[in-house]
């Protein structure tokens, strides 16, 4: 049996820009567009235009990262239908709403707590 793993980017991965490309999509807008809805933000804005200063706060980039993440996922299914997964958050846009719900609480407080995606962001060496 040929085993096949999807890994997605966490803190500090978040770039002015990210999803842009999915989000042409119509399905995968959608993911957008119910993360905003469950968020009360336009989070899509934020991707898509940033401000970075934005992006990397806490209680936006986790979200963003999810988000983003469930997008290019959904862009592969696209592309490989015949793929069988096992990732709940993965497996489908109706899973948004509790990934979303989840990701933000999780984010405010560590907002709270003065952690922040930027630190790590900043702390990388330069490539």
């Amino acid at each position: 049996m040929s085993m096949k793993a999807c890994v997605f980017a966490g803190q500090g991965a978040q770039v002015p820009g990210m999803g842009r490309d999915f989000a042409a999509d119509a399905e995968i807008a959608a993911l957008f567009t119910r993360a905003n809805a469950v968020l009360g933000f336009d989070l899509a804005k934020i991707c898509f235009e940033g401000p970075a200063e934005e992006l990397t706060k806490s209680n936006i980039c986790q979200p963003a990262i999810f988000t983003v993440s469930v997008a290019a996922f959904q862009a592969f299914r696209k592309r490989c239908p015949q793929a069988e997964f096992a990732s709940a958050s993965a497996n489908g846009p109706r899973y948004m709403s509790r990934g979303c719900s989840t990701s933000s609480p999780r984010s405010q407080s560590l907002k709270r707590a003065g952690a922040s995606c930027s630190r790590r962001a900043t702390s990388r060496p330069a490539a």
